[in-house]
């Protein structure tokens, strides 16, 4: 048995779970030749019930950005650039991800499977990498990638707008390639020629297709070694007997149906049936309504996975979008399909696939005559159906055990033995971004009896306001804190925000009371994060307003072990409590300790007056925030301010009329009493000579 190893396993792109059934019977063969695994995906919680817990597998998140659902991209620079890279801000988000990743992981060798983002990360920190592909994910280098401007299947377009679809697709690719250089140039690796480097870089690619099935032909140099079959899992239902409808016997056809939502289902289903056909469909997110209307003795619709196995070898018929696992393991089962694609990978397979002469496509947009008169005409005709059957013998020593075996026999010839992996620190990657704070909830779920934001209009920011504050922004990257009077995290969109932040070059930050955190998530997606704690007794923090301690206390220490203590700040107000033992326990635990003393602001220390008993103020006449400027801030309503300590927006006017009040010698009536320009005073009998001097019940009584 080969010496264990640590193996990183990616998955990046694609909507669906297939990914993770193809990638299972890998992992299981490595599991069971001692390796530890760390599976990093996009949704763990979605992937992780699919695979046996085991203790040498580790799963992580892996870095994204949130993409529409009908996104459809012209090329693969704009795939990546959308979806991996979509700014140098989140090019750096991405690599700083990416080294917290490694760090933990400590790979010897790693494995990509439709992840453009993993063969940059294992350029970046110089691992050995075996490349799964199906053809799509490893487009041939050197050749213009005009297919992927437009597809017949798709668009209807002319020679004029292809050729200057390709010319921007080209200037795309430009861009982003000077955007993966310059990281590449901080950990001194290789630059990238074009975009055709980062997929022709891996150790090793292996072609998991046939050639006939390759969405961009036949290549003459390329490792094919046929598909990965996923684990049969799912419903197990069966096709009706024959013999139940004699009469028909001789008529009816047996169809697998497997369809993401679209409006035409339902009618498709309706199609079928008139021609005399059984019907198994497996039809994701189908309404419980339409389930029950449909389902009978010759139509069964299921909503959840069905076990293919059970009924592809008896099937005459596929009907799909044209996924590259179900085509092939169709055809391998000799059955025809009938491909209905609704993205451009799709329509490139099913193209390339009708060489076959047992995969035909149509529209499904457009459904009508033509869709009824092709699917009436692959259930009569045994020409497809000959041709499926002559594919099958073709490639019936095809094992896909076998396959896995040689995946795993690379992984473990590929691996570092005994050289340690190369983690680049995170200081390469850094760079200091203008802040911006975005206030977007007034709520809690703690009551801080310091806390301006629990006698503020309770209300969350909506998303449409959120999206305008980001384009107030502008196209420069900035450091964007979530935060204000209420705690982020208790949003209801706040990880889509976060999402949001990320995909538009943004750094997300924010300081939270840690009691509804997502550990993990957190460590993925932020840099830094601050944690508010003002004391250590359970008692204390109830009589303050500050539930839940004990849950507080362990999620801190959990985001430090899961990001380190340098990517963690403590956040602590003194309000009078006794600091030693909280000091003494941020020290233990390695982080910044940040300790701020009561506002004694008005808007604020109307709120504890006891705790507050200043009565004047020496001002200066500048504010930092208003020279600088330090920050744009954006109130939940959502105007923006010059700093975080106007509570009172209908005080304010403009950042300029702050500052041409202070240079007249005048304070600023929303301004009175912050610590920014102000000197607290405890009133003794004596004024100050200063013409900006300020009586505190000045403000309250204005």
């Amino acid at each position: 048995m080969a010496k264990p190893l640590r193996v990183l396993i990616a998955w990046e792109l694609g909507a669906h779970l297939g990914h993770v059934m193809k990638l299972k019977p890998i992992v299981m063969e490595l599991l069971a030749r001692g390796h530890q695994v760390t599976l990093v995906v996009p949704d763990v919680k979605a992937a992780r019930p699919h695979i046996t817990e085991n203790e040498k597998l580790q799963w992580e998140h892996g870095p994204s950005c949130s993409v529409p659902d009908d996104y459809a991209p012209g090329s693969y620079a704009e795939m990546i650039e959308c979806c991996v890279l979509p700014s140098d801000a989140a090019a750096t988000q991405f690599a700083l991800t990416w080294q917290r990743l490694m760090a933990r992981a400590r790979p010897d060798t790693m494995l990509a499977e439709h992840a453009p983002g993993a063969l940059l990360a294992a350029r970046l920190h110089q691992l050995p990498l075996l490349h799964l592909a199906d053809g799509w994910s490893l487009p041939p280098v050197g050749r213009p990638h005009a297919e992927l401007v437009q597809l017949p299947l798709l668009e209807k377009t002319t020679s004029e707008t292809r050729t200057q679809a390709f010319s921007d697709a080209s200037k795309r690719e430009g861009v982003l390639v000077a955007r993966i250089n310059s990281l590449l140039k901080q950990v001194n690796v290789g630059l990238l020629k074009n975009l055709g480097d980062l997929y022709s870089g891996a150790s090793v690619s292996l072609l998991c297709t046939f050639p006939e099935l390759d969405h961009f032909g036949a290549r003459r140099h390329a490792k094919y070694v046929g598909p990965l079959s996923g684990v049969a899992e799912g419903v197990a239902l069966r096709w009706p007997d024959r013999k139940v409808d004699a009469d028909l016997a001789s008529q009816r056809r047996r169809v697998f149906v497997y369809l993401q939502p679209h409006p035409t289902n339902i009618a498709l289903l309706r199609l079928l049936r008139s021609l005399g056909a059984d019907v198994i469909a497996y039809l994701p997110q189908a309404k419980p309504e339409a389930v029950k209307k449909f389902n009978s003795a010759r139509t069964q619709i299921s909503a959840l996975p069905v076990c293919m196995d059970l009924i592809l070898g008896e099937a005459d018929l596929v009907v799909s979008n044209g996924g590259h696992g179900l085509l092939c393991t169709s055809l391998l089962a000799g059955v025809p399909l009938l491909v209905l694609p609704t993205q451009r990978e799709q329509a490139l397979l099913a193209l390339r696939s009708s060489a076959t002469g047992a995969v035909f496509a149509a529209s499904q947009a457009e459904f009508g005559v033509e869709l009824q008169a092709l699917a009436s005409q692959l259930l009569e005709n045994p020409q497809a159906r000959q041709a499926a059957l002559a594919f099958a013998r073709k490639y019936s020593r095809h094992d896909s055990s076998v396959v896995v075996r040689k995946i795993a026999n690379t992984l473990e010839k590929l691996s570092l033995n005994g050289r340690t992996t190369t983690v680049p620190t995170a200081a390469s990657f850094t760079a200091p971004l203008p802040l911006a704070q975005i206030e977007i909830t007034t709520k809690c779920n703690f009551e801080c009896f310091y806390c301006a934001g629990r006698h503020m209009k309770q209300e969350n920011m909506p998303w449409e306001r959120f999206e305008q504050v980001l384009e107030r922004l502008g196209s420069l990257p900035h450091k964007v804190s979530l935060q204000g009077e209420g705690e982020p995290t208790a949003h209801p969109e706040f990880w889509r925000m976060v999402d949001r932040v990320i995909a538009l070059g943004h750094q997300p930050y924010t300081i939270t009371n840690a009691s509804l955190i997502d550990v993990p998530q957190t460590a993925l997606k932020f840099a830094s994060i601050g944690v508010s704690l003002d004391t250590l007794d359970e008692a204390e923090a109830q009589r303050i307003g500050r539930y839940k301690l004990p849950n507080v206390l362990a999620r801190l220490q959990a985001l430090v072990q899961e990001m380190g203590p340098e990517r963690v700040t403590v956040h602590t107000v003194a309000y009078g409590q006794e600091l030693g033992p909280v000091a003494s326990f941020v020290q233990a635990l390695g982080t910044e300790h940040l300790v701020q003393p009561l506002q004694t602001k008005p808007d604020y220390a109307r709120h504890y007056a006891a705790e507050s008993p200043v009565t004047f103020w020496q001002h200066a006449k500048q504010c930092q925030y208003l020279e600088q400027p330090l920050m744009r801030y954006f109130a939940v309503d959502g105007r923006e301010a010059p700093c975080c300590y106007i509570k009172d927006m209908s005080m304010f006017d403009t950042a300029q009329h702050l500052r041409t009040e202070l240079a007249e010698g005048k304070v600023p009536a929303t301004c009175i009493g912050c610590r920014e320009i102000a000197t607290p005073r405890i009133e003794d009998g004596r004024h100050s000579r200063s013409s900006m001097f300020v009586r505190r019940e000045t403000q309250e009584e204005s």
